[in-house]
Protein backbone atom coordinates (compact mmCIF):
# COMPACT_ATOMS: atom_id res chain seq x y z
CA UNK A 1 0.00 0.00 0.00
CA UNK A 2 3.00 2.23 -0.16
CA UNK A 3 4.82 3.39 -3.38
CA UNK A 4 8.43 5.00 -2.80
CA UNK A 5 10.56 6.60 -6.06
CA UNK A 6 14.42 7.51 -6.53
CA UNK A 7 12.70 10.53 -8.76
CA UNK A 8 14.24 10.00 -12.09
CA UNK A 9 12.38 12.20 -14.17
CA UNK A 10 11.27 15.55 -15.67
CA UNK A 11 13.05 17.76 -17.84
CA UNK A 12 15.06 20.25 -15.38
CA UNK A 13 15.73 23.96 -16.33
CA UNK A 14 18.91 24.64 -13.88
CA UNK A 15 21.34 24.12 -16.35
CA UNK A 16 22.57 27.78 -18.05
CA UNK A 17 20.92 27.83 -21.51
CA UNK A 18 22.59 28.92 -24.99
CA UNK A 19 26.08 28.26 -23.75
CA UNK A 20 28.26 25.40 -25.64
CA UNK A 21 30.93 24.03 -23.03
CA UNK A 22 34.35 22.19 -24.36
CA UNK A 23 34.62 18.75 -22.81
CA UNK A 24 37.40 19.35 -20.93
CA UNK A 25 38.22 20.05 -16.94
CA UNK A 26 38.39 23.80 -17.87
CA UNK A 27 34.63 23.59 -19.52
CA UNK A 28 33.28 21.65 -16.43
CA UNK A 29 34.86 24.49 -14.47
CA UNK A 30 32.86 27.24 -16.11
CA UNK A 31 29.91 25.19 -15.69
CA UNK A 32 30.54 24.62 -12.03
CA UNK A 33 30.82 28.84 -11.89
CA UNK A 34 27.51 29.55 -13.89
CA UNK A 35 25.75 27.05 -12.21
CA UNK A 36 27.27 27.26 -8.44
CA UNK A 37 26.80 23.20 -8.47
CA UNK A 38 29.21 20.50 -8.78
CA UNK A 39 29.97 19.39 -12.63
CA UNK A 40 30.52 16.26 -14.59
CA UNK A 41 30.74 15.13 -18.12
CA UNK A 42 30.40 11.97 -20.30
CA UNK A 43 31.00 10.63 -23.37
CA UNK A 44 28.16 8.18 -24.23
CA UNK A 45 30.06 6.73 -27.44
CA UNK A 46 33.53 5.89 -25.63
CA UNK A 47 32.16 5.94 -22.23
CA UNK A 48 34.77 8.49 -20.58
CA UNK A 49 33.71 9.90 -17.62
CA UNK A 50 35.13 13.45 -16.56
CA UNK A 51 34.30 15.42 -13.07
CA UNK A 52 34.55 18.23 -11.67
CA UNK A 53 36.98 18.64 -7.74
CA UNK A 54 33.45 19.31 -6.02
CA UNK A 55 32.02 16.32 -7.63
CA UNK A 56 35.30 14.40 -6.31
CA UNK A 57 34.77 15.72 -2.74
CA UNK A 58 30.78 15.55 -3.34
CA UNK A 59 31.35 11.28 -3.72
CA UNK A 60 34.07 10.64 -2.03
CA UNK A 61 36.30 9.98 -5.34
CA UNK A 62 39.94 10.46 -4.06
CA UNK A 63 42.36 12.01 -6.63
CA UNK A 64 44.02 9.09 -7.93
CA UNK A 65 41.00 7.15 -8.68
CA UNK A 66 39.75 6.97 -11.90
CA UNK A 67 36.42 8.54 -12.48
CA UNK A 68 34.34 5.99 -14.44
CA UNK A 69 30.81 5.25 -14.93
CA UNK A 70 31.17 1.90 -12.90
CA UNK A 71 32.66 3.80 -9.77
CA UNK A 72 30.49 6.78 -9.94
CA UNK A 73 27.36 4.48 -9.96
CA UNK A 74 28.70 2.01 -7.31
CA UNK A 75 28.27 5.47 -5.09
CA UNK A 76 24.06 4.79 -5.35
CA UNK A 77 22.79 2.84 -2.50
CA UNK A 78 19.92 1.62 -4.31
CA UNK A 79 20.31 -1.20 -7.20
CA UNK A 80 17.26 0.46 -8.44
CA UNK A 81 18.32 3.93 -9.06
CA UNK A 82 21.53 2.25 -10.35
CA UNK A 83 20.33 0.79 -13.13
CA UNK A 84 17.46 3.34 -13.96
CA UNK A 85 20.52 6.08 -14.12
CA UNK A 86 22.34 3.36 -17.05
CA UNK A 87 19.67 3.08 -18.23
CA UNK A 88 18.98 6.96 -18.68
CA UNK A 89 22.58 7.50 -20.20
CA UNK A 90 22.30 4.13 -22.74
CA UNK A 91 19.14 5.97 -24.00
CA UNK A 92 21.08 9.25 -24.18
CA UNK A 93 23.70 7.48 -26.13
CA UNK A 94 21.19 6.29 -28.58
CA UNK A 95 19.91 9.75 -29.20
CA UNK A 96 20.22 11.43 -32.63
CA UNK A 97 23.07 14.29 -32.47
CA UNK A 98 20.94 17.61 -32.98
CA UNK A 99 21.04 19.10 -36.52
CA UNK A 100 22.44 15.74 -37.64
CA UNK A 101 19.54 13.37 -38.12
CA UNK A 102 15.94 13.21 -37.00
CA UNK A 103 15.93 15.60 -33.50
CA UNK A 104 12.32 14.38 -32.84
CA UNK A 105 13.58 11.04 -30.43
CA UNK A 106 16.24 12.92 -28.68
CA UNK A 107 16.22 12.08 -25.04
CA UNK A 108 14.67 14.59 -22.69
CA UNK A 109 16.86 15.92 -19.97
CA UNK A 110 16.82 14.31 -16.89
CA UNK A 111 16.44 15.46 -12.88
CA UNK A 112 17.33 12.39 -10.11
CA UNK A 113 17.76 12.59 -6.45
CA UNK A 114 18.97 9.67 -5.06
CA UNK A 115 21.08 8.31 -2.15
CA UNK A 116 25.06 8.02 -2.15
CA UNK A 117 27.09 5.99 -0.02
CA UNK A 118 31.05 7.74 0.57
CA UNK A 119 33.80 5.01 0.93
CA UNK A 120 34.05 6.51 4.78
CA UNK A 121 30.04 5.19 5.11
CA UNK A 122 28.45 8.25 5.19
CA UNK A 123 25.02 8.97 3.43
CA UNK A 124 24.47 12.03 1.60
CA UNK A 125 21.28 12.87 -0.39
CA UNK A 126 22.13 14.13 -4.28
CA UNK A 127 20.20 15.85 -7.02
CA UNK A 128 21.70 14.59 -10.41
CA UNK A 129 20.78 16.85 -13.76
CA UNK A 130 22.11 16.14 -17.00
CA UNK A 131 21.30 16.54 -20.59
CA UNK A 132 22.75 15.39 -24.19
CA UNK A 133 25.03 19.01 -25.36
CA UNK A 134 24.74 20.02 -28.88
CA UNK A 135 26.96 19.40 -31.65
CA UNK A 136 29.91 19.19 -32.42
CA UNK A 137 30.53 17.62 -28.62
CA UNK A 138 27.55 15.67 -28.93
CA UNK A 139 28.34 14.76 -25.25
CA UNK A 140 26.20 14.72 -21.72
CA UNK A 141 26.46 17.27 -19.36
CA UNK A 142 25.56 17.43 -15.78
CA UNK A 143 25.47 18.93 -12.08
CA UNK A 144 25.42 17.28 -9.06
CA UNK A 145 24.12 18.97 -6.09
CA UNK A 146 24.21 17.74 -2.39
CA UNK A 147 20.92 18.45 -1.27
CA UNK A 148 21.22 16.59 2.36
CA UNK A 149 20.44 19.14 4.40
CA UNK A 150 17.43 19.87 1.67
CA UNK A 151 16.24 17.00 2.24
CA UNK A 152 16.21 16.54 6.21
CA UNK A 153 14.13 19.60 6.26
CA UNK A 154 11.57 18.51 3.85
CA UNK A 155 11.36 15.23 5.72
CA UNK A 156 11.05 17.11 9.03
CA UNK A 157 7.96 19.41 7.25
CA UNK A 158 7.01 16.10 5.92
CA UNK A 159 6.66 15.00 9.40
CA UNK A 160 5.32 17.70 11.00
CA UNK A 161 2.40 17.63 8.46
CA UNK A 162 1.63 13.99 8.59
CA UNK A 163 3.11 12.21 11.51
CA UNK A 164 1.56 12.01 15.35
CA UNK A 165 4.76 13.14 16.82
CA UNK A 166 4.17 11.48 20.23
CA UNK A 167 2.94 8.04 18.48
CA UNK A 168 5.06 7.88 15.37
CA UNK A 169 1.93 7.09 13.44
CA UNK A 170 0.41 8.33 10.58
CA UNK A 171 -2.11 11.32 11.32
CA UNK A 172 -5.35 12.36 10.57
CA UNK A 173 -4.55 14.28 7.55
CA UNK A 174 -1.90 11.76 6.28
CA UNK A 175 -4.60 8.39 6.61
CA UNK A 176 -7.05 10.49 4.58
CA UNK A 177 -4.65 11.14 1.46
CA UNK A 178 -3.83 7.75 1.90
CA UNK A 179 -7.56 6.46 1.96
CA UNK A 180 -8.34 8.42 -0.92
CA UNK A 181 -5.17 7.28 -2.89
CA UNK A 182 -6.44 3.66 -2.27
CA UNK A 183 -10.11 4.59 -3.38
CA UNK A 184 -9.40 6.20 -6.39
CA UNK A 185 -6.96 2.97 -7.18
CA UNK A 186 -9.53 0.36 -6.65
CA UNK A 187 -8.51 -1.39 -3.59
CA UNK A 188 -10.36 -3.83 -1.61
CA UNK A 189 -10.19 -2.65 2.18
CA UNK A 190 -11.11 -3.50 5.32
CA UNK A 191 -10.63 -0.41 7.73
CA UNK A 192 -11.39 -0.65 11.55
CA UNK A 193 -12.04 2.36 13.50
CA UNK A 194 -11.51 2.18 18.00
CA UNK A 195 -12.02 4.53 20.05
CA UNK A 196 -10.33 4.23 23.62
CA UNK A 197 -13.02 5.44 26.33
CA UNK A 198 -10.98 6.90 29.31
CA UNK A 199 -8.03 7.75 27.47
CA UNK A 200 -8.29 11.39 28.57
CA UNK A 201 -7.93 10.37 32.56
CA UNK A 202 -4.44 8.83 32.20
CA UNK A 203 -2.54 12.00 32.11
CA UNK A 204 -4.64 13.50 35.22
CA UNK A 205 -4.37 10.14 36.95
CA UNK A 206 -0.82 9.30 35.86
CA UNK A 207 1.13 12.42 34.57
CA UNK A 208 2.17 13.29 31.29
CA UNK A 209 5.05 11.22 31.21
CA UNK A 210 3.59 7.86 31.95
CA UNK A 211 0.15 8.60 29.64
CA UNK A 212 2.90 9.34 27.16
CA UNK A 213 4.30 5.95 27.51
CA UNK A 214 0.67 4.03 27.28
CA UNK A 215 -0.05 5.98 24.48
CA UNK A 216 3.26 4.75 22.65
CA UNK A 217 2.63 1.47 24.23
CA UNK A 218 -1.01 1.26 22.46
CA UNK A 219 0.81 2.55 18.97
CA UNK A 220 3.26 -0.39 19.13
CA UNK A 221 0.81 -3.04 20.19
CA UNK A 222 -1.62 -1.54 17.22
CA UNK A 223 1.27 -1.50 14.72
CA UNK A 224 1.63 -5.10 14.25
CA UNK A 225 -1.60 -5.92 13.27
CA UNK A 226 -1.65 -4.86 9.93
CA UNK A 227 0.90 -6.53 7.94
CA UNK A 228 3.68 -5.37 5.88
CA UNK A 229 1.41 -2.94 3.15
CA UNK A 230 -1.31 -2.35 5.66
CA UNK A 231 -1.24 1.33 7.96
CA UNK A 232 -2.47 2.27 11.12
CA UNK A 233 -3.33 6.18 12.28
CA UNK A 234 -3.92 7.99 14.96
CA UNK A 235 -6.74 10.40 14.31
CA UNK A 236 -7.22 12.42 17.56
CA UNK A 237 -6.47 11.39 20.90
CA UNK A 238 -8.38 8.84 21.70
CA UNK A 239 -9.17 7.34 18.10
CA UNK A 240 -6.67 4.67 16.34
CA UNK A 241 -7.41 3.50 12.60
CA UNK A 242 -6.27 0.32 10.97
CA UNK A 243 -6.27 0.07 7.43
CA UNK A 244 -5.64 -2.83 5.25
CA UNK A 245 -5.90 -4.61 1.53
CA UNK A 246 -7.09 -7.70 1.37
CA UNK A 247 -9.48 -9.94 -0.88
CA UNK A 248 -11.83 -11.02 2.18
CA UNK A 249 -12.16 -7.80 4.19
CA UNK A 250 -15.11 -8.72 6.15
CA UNK A 251 -12.72 -11.49 7.80
CA UNK A 252 -9.82 -9.18 7.50
CA UNK A 253 -11.78 -6.00 9.79
CA UNK A 254 -12.85 -8.23 12.64
CA UNK A 255 -10.12 -10.46 12.92
CA UNK A 256 -8.15 -6.47 12.94
CA UNK A 257 -10.80 -5.43 15.73
CA UNK A 258 -10.18 -8.91 17.71
CA UNK A 259 -6.28 -8.75 17.76
CA UNK A 260 -6.22 -4.76 18.56
CA UNK A 261 -9.02 -5.80 21.83
CA UNK A 262 -5.94 -7.87 22.70
CA UNK A 263 -3.14 -6.00 21.83
CA UNK A 264 -4.78 -3.19 24.20
CA UNK A 265 -4.31 -5.40 26.83
CA UNK A 266 -0.98 -4.19 28.70
CA UNK A 267 -2.00 -0.52 28.46
CA UNK A 268 -4.85 -1.64 30.41
CA UNK A 269 -3.54 -3.19 32.66
CA UNK A 270 -1.25 -0.02 33.04
CA UNK A 271 -4.61 1.88 33.55
CA UNK A 272 -5.65 -0.70 35.89
CA UNK A 273 -3.04 -0.13 38.29
CA UNK A 274 -3.88 3.23 38.91
CA UNK A 275 -7.48 2.57 39.78
CA UNK A 276 -9.49 3.09 36.60
CA UNK A 277 -10.18 2.03 33.23
CA UNK A 278 -9.88 2.08 29.63
CA UNK A 279 -12.75 0.87 27.47
CA UNK A 280 -12.22 0.30 23.69
CA UNK A 281 -14.94 -0.28 20.93
CA UNK A 282 -14.43 -0.07 17.21
CA UNK A 283 -16.75 0.25 14.21
CA UNK A 284 -15.78 -1.84 11.26
CA UNK A 285 -16.80 -1.35 7.06
CA UNK A 286 -15.01 -2.86 3.98
CA UNK A 287 -14.90 -1.37 0.80
CA UNK A 288 -16.80 -1.61 -1.45
CA UNK A 289 -18.77 -3.47 0.54
CA UNK A 290 -19.82 -0.63 2.69
CA UNK A 291 -19.14 2.26 0.76
CA UNK A 292 -17.75 2.52 -2.71
CA UNK A 293 -15.50 6.19 -1.52
CA UNK A 294 -13.80 7.29 1.15
CA UNK A 295 -16.62 10.06 2.66
CA UNK A 296 -19.33 7.00 2.76
CA UNK A 297 -16.58 4.99 4.85
CA UNK A 298 -15.91 7.47 7.28
CA UNK A 299 -19.91 7.79 7.98
CA UNK A 300 -19.92 4.35 8.11
CA UNK A 301 -17.21 3.92 10.44
CA UNK A 302 -18.41 6.50 13.00
CA UNK A 303 -22.58 5.32 12.96
CA UNK A 304 -20.59 1.50 13.57
CA UNK A 305 -18.43 2.81 16.28
CA UNK A 306 -21.56 4.69 17.71
CA UNK A 307 -23.74 1.51 17.77
CA UNK A 308 -20.85 -0.34 19.31
CA UNK A 309 -19.80 1.76 21.78
CA UNK A 310 -23.74 2.03 23.25
CA UNK A 311 -23.37 -2.25 23.81
CA UNK A 312 -20.51 -1.93 26.20
CA UNK A 313 -17.04 -2.26 26.06
CA UNK A 314 -14.79 -4.18 23.35
CA UNK A 315 -17.75 -4.72 21.27
CA UNK A 316 -16.93 -4.12 16.93
CA UNK A 317 -20.01 -3.89 14.74
CA UNK A 318 -20.43 -3.31 11.27
CA UNK A 319 -23.26 -0.79 10.56
CA UNK A 320 -25.36 -3.92 8.39
CA UNK A 321 -28.33 -5.78 9.42
CA UNK A 322 -30.01 -5.24 12.80
CA UNK A 323 -27.00 -2.91 13.93
CA UNK A 324 -28.13 -1.00 10.82
CA UNK A 325 -31.48 -0.89 12.11
CA UNK A 326 -30.81 0.03 15.35
CA UNK A 327 -28.97 3.05 14.32
CA UNK A 328 -31.18 4.15 11.77
CA UNK A 329 -34.48 3.87 14.16
CA UNK A 330 -32.02 6.17 16.66
CA UNK A 331 -31.21 8.45 13.99
CA UNK A 332 -34.72 9.25 13.00
CA UNK A 333 -35.86 9.08 16.63
CA UNK A 334 -33.03 11.90 17.26
CA UNK A 335 -34.56 13.53 14.04
CA UNK A 336 -38.19 13.48 15.51
CA UNK A 337 -37.10 14.96 18.75
CA UNK A 338 -34.64 17.61 17.76
CA UNK A 339 -37.47 19.06 15.32
CA UNK A 340 -40.32 18.91 17.86
CA UNK A 341 -37.82 20.75 20.76
CA UNK A 342 -37.56 23.54 18.23
CA UNK A 343 -40.62 24.10 17.13
CA UNK A 344 -41.88 24.02 20.72
CA UNK A 345 -44.09 20.77 20.85
CA UNK A 346 -42.32 19.46 24.09
CA UNK A 347 -44.91 19.00 27.35
CA UNK A 348 -45.38 17.77 30.17
CA UNK A 349 -47.56 15.51 31.74
CA UNK A 350 -48.09 14.46 35.19
CA UNK A 351 -48.61 10.89 36.55
CA UNK A 352 -50.18 11.67 40.17
CA UNK A 353 -48.44 9.82 43.36
CA UNK A 354 -51.06 8.77 45.65
CA UNK A 355 -50.63 8.04 49.49
CA UNK A 356 -51.75 4.68 50.38
CA UNK A 357 -52.72 4.99 53.81
CA UNK A 358 -55.41 7.79 53.34
CA UNK A 359 -55.99 6.69 49.34
CA UNK A 360 -55.10 10.91 48.22
CA UNK A 361 -52.84 12.55 45.39
CA UNK A 362 -49.91 13.84 47.59
CA UNK A 363 -47.73 14.66 44.04
CA UNK A 364 -47.18 13.99 40.76
CA UNK A 365 -44.07 13.10 38.33
CA UNK A 366 -43.11 14.88 35.37
CA UNK A 367 -43.11 12.76 32.38
CA UNK A 368 -41.95 14.02 28.87
CA UNK A 369 -44.42 14.15 25.90
CA UNK A 370 -44.12 15.52 22.47
CA UNK A 371 -46.97 16.82 20.92
CA UNK A 372 -47.03 16.20 16.73
CA UNK A 373 -48.16 18.46 14.01
CA UNK A 374 -51.51 16.51 13.89
CA UNK A 375 -52.04 16.77 17.57
CA UNK A 376 -51.53 13.64 18.88
CA UNK A 377 -49.50 12.55 21.81
CA UNK A 378 -46.57 10.33 21.69
CA UNK A 379 -43.77 9.37 24.52
CA UNK A 380 -40.50 7.36 25.10
CA UNK A 381 -42.00 4.34 23.98
CA UNK A 382 -42.03 6.05 20.50
CA UNK A 383 -38.53 7.95 20.16
CA UNK A 384 -36.76 6.95 23.36
CA UNK A 385 -33.53 5.92 21.31
CA UNK A 386 -32.90 9.95 21.35
CA UNK A 387 -32.25 9.97 24.97
CA UNK A 388 -29.09 8.18 24.35
CA UNK A 389 -27.85 11.13 22.21
CA UNK A 390 -26.17 14.24 24.40
CA UNK A 391 -27.77 17.09 22.82
CA UNK A 392 -31.63 15.85 22.78
CA UNK A 393 -31.41 14.31 26.59
CA UNK A 394 -30.13 17.89 27.36
CA UNK A 395 -32.81 19.30 25.53
CA UNK A 396 -35.55 17.18 27.22
CA UNK A 397 -34.19 18.06 30.47
CA UNK A 398 -34.10 21.64 29.57
CA UNK A 399 -37.47 21.58 28.44
CA UNK A 400 -39.33 19.71 30.86
CA UNK A 401 -38.02 21.64 34.19
CA UNK A 402 -39.26 24.68 32.08
CA UNK A 403 -42.87 23.73 31.65
CA UNK A 404 -42.59 22.14 35.69
CA UNK A 405 -41.19 25.53 37.07
CA UNK A 406 -43.94 27.59 34.54
CA UNK A 407 -46.65 25.33 35.92
CA UNK A 408 -45.56 25.84 39.58
CA UNK A 409 -45.18 29.26 38.99
CA UNK A 410 -49.10 29.55 37.60
CA UNK A 411 -50.31 27.18 40.76
CA UNK A 412 -48.13 25.29 42.85
CA UNK A 413 -50.82 24.25 44.87
CA UNK A 414 -52.59 22.19 42.26
CA UNK A 415 -49.15 20.33 41.51
CA UNK A 416 -47.98 20.08 45.17
CA UNK A 417 -44.28 18.39 45.14
CA UNK A 418 -42.91 17.68 41.33
CA UNK A 419 -40.88 14.23 40.96
CA UNK A 420 -38.71 15.66 38.02
CA UNK A 421 -36.07 13.24 36.05
CA UNK A 422 -32.61 14.03 34.66
CA UNK A 423 -30.50 12.31 32.25
CA UNK A 424 -26.81 11.35 33.58
CA UNK A 425 -25.68 13.70 30.82
CA UNK A 426 -27.15 16.77 32.79
CA UNK A 427 -26.03 15.46 35.82
CA UNK A 428 -22.86 14.97 35.33
CA UNK A 429 -22.24 18.77 34.98
CA UNK A 430 -19.98 19.90 37.87
CA UNK A 431 -22.18 22.68 37.78
CA UNK A 432 -25.78 21.12 37.97
CA UNK A 433 -26.82 21.49 41.08
CA UNK A 434 -25.96 25.81 41.27
CA UNK A 435 -27.43 26.29 38.12
CA UNK A 436 -30.82 24.01 39.04
CA UNK A 437 -31.33 26.19 42.32
CA UNK A 438 -30.65 29.15 40.03
CA UNK A 439 -33.18 28.45 37.47
CA UNK A 440 -35.84 27.73 41.05
CA UNK A 441 -34.86 30.77 42.04
CA UNK A 442 -35.60 32.68 39.33
CA UNK A 443 -39.30 31.20 39.10
CA UNK A 444 -39.32 32.59 42.96
CA UNK A 445 -40.31 28.87 44.12
CA UNK A 446 -38.91 26.92 46.77
CA UNK A 447 -36.51 23.83 46.13
CA UNK A 448 -38.53 21.75 48.11
CA UNK A 449 -41.37 21.60 45.55
CA UNK A 450 -39.10 19.73 43.67
CA UNK A 451 -38.29 16.09 43.41
CA UNK A 452 -34.63 15.06 41.53
CA UNK A 453 -35.11 11.56 40.36
CA UNK A 454 -32.20 9.73 39.66
CA UNK A 455 -32.11 6.25 38.30
CA UNK A 456 -29.81 3.52 39.87
CA UNK A 457 -27.46 3.09 36.80
CA UNK A 458 -26.43 6.59 37.51
CA UNK A 459 -24.35 5.87 40.27
CA UNK A 460 -22.19 3.17 39.10
CA UNK A 461 -18.37 2.89 39.56
CA UNK A 462 -17.00 6.63 39.12
CA UNK A 463 -19.86 8.36 38.34
CA UNK A 464 -20.69 8.86 41.79
CA UNK A 465 -18.36 10.52 43.23
CA UNK A 466 -18.87 14.21 41.42
CA UNK A 467 -22.69 13.39 41.86
CA UNK A 468 -22.75 13.22 45.26
CA UNK A 469 -21.77 16.78 46.04
CA UNK A 470 -24.01 17.99 43.65
CA UNK A 471 -26.78 15.86 45.60
CA UNK A 472 -25.71 17.26 49.25
CA UNK A 473 -25.97 20.43 47.67
CA UNK A 474 -29.62 20.67 47.02
CA UNK A 475 -30.79 18.34 49.37
CA UNK A 476 -29.25 20.73 51.75
CA UNK A 477 -31.66 23.76 49.87
CA UNK A 478 -34.42 21.62 51.10
CA UNK A 479 -34.94 19.42 47.81
CA UNK A 480 -35.97 15.65 47.95
CA UNK A 481 -33.71 13.26 46.03
CA UNK A 482 -35.54 9.59 45.27
CA UNK A 483 -33.56 7.02 44.07
CA UNK A 484 -35.52 5.30 40.69
CA UNK A 485 -36.57 2.24 39.51
CA UNK A 486 -34.58 0.51 42.50
CA UNK A 487 -34.16 -3.21 42.38
CA UNK A 488 -33.30 -3.41 38.47
CA UNK A 489 -30.27 -1.60 38.09
CA UNK A 490 -26.43 -1.58 39.98
CA UNK A 491 -26.87 0.76 42.32
CA UNK A 492 -25.08 -0.59 45.85
CA UNK A 493 -26.75 -0.71 49.61
CA UNK A 494 -23.59 1.40 50.38
CA UNK A 495 -25.65 4.20 47.96
CA UNK A 496 -28.53 3.82 50.41
CA UNK A 497 -26.23 4.62 53.22
CA UNK A 498 -23.71 7.32 52.10
CA UNK A 499 -25.93 8.95 49.23
CA UNK A 500 -28.43 11.83 51.00
CA UNK A 501 -31.25 9.66 49.82
CA UNK A 502 -35.35 10.85 51.08
CA UNK A 503 -36.92 7.51 49.28
CA UNK A 504 -36.80 4.47 46.96
CA UNK A 505 -38.90 3.88 44.19
CA UNK A 506 -40.10 0.04 43.41
CA UNK A 507 -39.68 -0.88 40.00
CA UNK A 508 -42.57 -1.11 38.47
CA UNK A 509 -41.02 -4.61 37.32
CA UNK A 510 -42.19 -6.11 40.80
CA UNK A 511 -45.67 -4.85 41.22
CA UNK A 512 -46.96 -5.07 37.70
CA UNK A 513 -45.40 -9.09 37.75
CA UNK A 514 -46.82 -9.77 40.99
CA UNK A 515 -49.26 -12.43 39.73
CA UNK A 516 -46.72 -13.92 37.40
CA UNK A 517 -44.07 -14.67 39.95
CA UNK A 518 -44.30 -15.78 43.20
CA UNK A 519 -40.67 -14.72 43.88
CA UNK A 520 -41.75 -10.72 43.30
CA UNK A 521 -43.79 -10.82 46.43
CA UNK A 522 -40.64 -11.53 48.91
CA UNK A 523 -38.55 -9.12 46.73
CA UNK A 524 -40.85 -6.28 47.74
CA UNK A 525 -41.14 -7.05 51.71
CA UNK A 526 -37.40 -7.31 51.72
CA UNK A 527 -37.33 -4.23 49.82
CA UNK A 528 -39.75 -2.20 51.80
CA UNK A 529 -38.28 -3.79 55.22
CA UNK A 530 -34.76 -1.82 53.99
CA UNK A 531 -36.26 0.98 53.70
CA UNK A 532 -38.26 1.68 56.71
CA UNK A 533 -34.73 0.18 58.41
CA UNK A 534 -32.91 2.74 57.00
CA UNK A 535 -35.84 5.67 57.81
CA UNK A 536 -36.45 6.05 53.78
CA UNK A 537 -39.40 6.29 52.04
CA UNK A 538 -41.36 4.50 49.73
CA UNK A 539 -42.99 4.72 46.12
CA UNK A 540 -44.11 1.81 44.24
CA UNK A 541 -44.62 2.32 40.00
CA UNK A 542 -46.75 0.47 38.08
CA UNK A 543 -49.74 -0.21 40.24
CA UNK A 544 -52.24 -1.41 38.35
CA UNK A 545 -54.57 -3.50 40.57
CA UNK A 546 -56.98 -3.21 43.71
CA UNK A 547 -54.87 -6.39 44.33
CA UNK A 548 -51.37 -4.80 44.34
CA UNK A 549 -52.63 -1.77 46.37
CA UNK A 550 -54.18 -4.14 49.07
CA UNK A 551 -50.69 -6.35 49.23
CA UNK A 552 -48.59 -2.96 49.22
CA UNK A 553 -50.83 -1.04 51.78
CA UNK A 554 -50.35 -3.61 53.91
CA UNK A 555 -46.66 -3.85 53.47
CA UNK A 556 -46.87 0.01 54.79
CA UNK A 557 -45.67 1.42 51.56
CA UNK A 558 -45.72 5.19 51.48
CA UNK A 559 -46.89 6.37 48.02
CA UNK A 560 -48.19 3.99 44.30
CA UNK A 561 -48.30 5.05 40.98
CA UNK A 562 -49.80 3.63 38.23
CA UNK A 563 -52.69 3.45 35.45
CA UNK A 564 -54.68 2.30 38.79
CA UNK A 565 -54.75 5.92 40.04
CA UNK A 566 -55.26 7.76 36.17
CA UNK A 567 -52.95 8.20 33.36
CA UNK A 568 -50.69 11.29 33.11
CA UNK A 569 -51.84 14.50 32.03
CA UNK A 570 -51.33 18.00 30.83
CA UNK A 571 -50.87 20.58 33.86
CA UNK A 572 -54.81 22.16 32.25
CA UNK A 573 -56.44 19.30 33.21
CA UNK A 574 -55.41 17.86 37.01
CA UNK A 575 -57.42 18.54 39.54
CA UNK A 576 -57.10 20.53 42.62
CA UNK A 577 -55.26 18.79 45.93
CA UNK A 578 -56.97 18.43 48.40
Amino acid sequence: MRSRSDGIGAPDASLPKGALFSCDQAGLAQLERLSGLGAWAYDPRAGAVLVSARVRDTLGLPDTTEATLEAVLARLVSPKARNLLRARLHNLRMAPVPGQGDETDLAAPLRFDTTIATPSGKLRRVRLRAELQPAPCARVVGTLEDVTHENRDRQRLWRAANIDELTGLMNARAFQNRLHQAVRSGETLALVLLDLDGLAQVGDRLGAAQADAVLREIAAGLSGLVGEDGLVARLAGDEFMLMREDPDPDTAAQSMATRAFAALAEPFRIAASAGFALDAAAGLATRPGDAPDAEGLMRALRDALSEAKRHGPARAAFLRGETRARFEARRDAIAFVQEAVQAGRLRAYYQPKVCFASGKIVAYEALARIMAQDGTISGPEQWGPALDDVDCARRIDAGILAAVLQDLSTDAARLGRVGVNFSEFSLRDPSFADCLLAEIARHRLSPDLIELEVIETVLVGERMGPLSQGFRTLRAAGMRIALDDFGTGFASLSHLRDLPIDRIKLDKSFVLGLDQDPRNAPILRAIIALAHALDLETVAEGVETEAAVAFLRALDCGEGQGFHFGPARPFSALPALD
